[in-house]
């Protein structure tokens, strides 16, 4: 889990450096999506997803069900 919220943070630092407008991301973790999107803070990744929601002030975060096929 704290693999995939760390690609994540990788994802928006460089969204940034490229001034991307627009960027989707996904996530396979429903715990690091809901840490993100409720800004919650669990003791095993909560500093991680502070961290994300830092990053990602310029950006709107919103999350979306996966559509099974």
């Amino acid at each position: 889990m704290e693999t995939e919220i760390m690609a994540v943070e990788v994802e928006i630092l460089l969204a940034k450096e490229l001034e991307l407008q627009q960027v989707i991301t996904e996530i396979d973790s429903l715990p690091v999506v809901q840490s993100i999107v409720a800004k919650e803070n669990s003791e095993e990744i909560g500093h991680l997803a502070q961290g994300i929601l830092n990053l990602a002030g310029c950006f709107i975060v919103s999350a979306a069900g996966r559509l099974d096929t």
